[in-house]
C-alpha cells in the first residue's frame, strides 16, 4: 500500500489498542465491527486532512492504475440546494450497499471509494 513495514505495524498496533481490530489465536487480524463511520457533518481538521489525502491518492491512481481497475466519473448538475441533506443520505446508503456487495470472503486488494458533492458556483453577495 506504499507505506513502510514499521509504519504498518505501528498502525495495526494502534487499531488493536483502540479496539477496532482483533487478533485471533493464530495471529490473524480481523475488524471488530463490519464497518466504521465517522460522525456526519462535523467540522474537523483531522477529517479535512483525511479527505485531502484521499484526493491525492485518487490523483495518483488516475495516472498509475489501468482503467480496468478504477472508475472516475463526474456529473455537473444544477440543483435545488434544499435537497442536499437527502442527497447526502443517498450517497451514504450507496456507500454501504457497495461495501456489502464487494467486501466478500475473497478479499485480495484494498480499494478506497471517494464520492464528492460540492458547489462549483460561487455565492453572490
Amino acid at each position: 500500500m506504499g507505506i513502510s513495514i514499521v509504519r504498518t505495524e505501528q498502525a495495526l498496533k494502534r487499531l488493536i489498542v483502540l479496539g477496532l481490530f482483533t487478533r485471533d489465536e493464530k495471529g490473524n487480524l480481523s475488524r471488530s465491527k463490519k464497518s466504521y463511520r465517522t460522525t456526519d457533518d462535523v467540522v474537523s481538521v483531522s477529517m479535512k486532512k483525511h479527505h485531502e489525502q484521499s484526493l491525492e491518492l485518487a490523483k495518483e491512481s488516475l495516472h498509475r492504475d489501468d482503467i480496468s481497475k478504477r472508475d472516475f466519473t463526474t456529473v455537473t448538475m444544477a440543483i435545488d440546494v434544499k435537497k442536499i441533506a437527502s442527497a447526502k443520505e443517498l450517497i451514504r446508503k450507496f456507500q454501504d450497499d457497495l461495501s456489502d456487495l464487494i467486501e466478500t470472503d475473497d478479499q485480495t486488494e484494498v480499494y478506497r471509494l471517494g464520492v464528492q458533492l460540492f458547489p462549483l458556483s460561487k455565492e453572490m453577495n
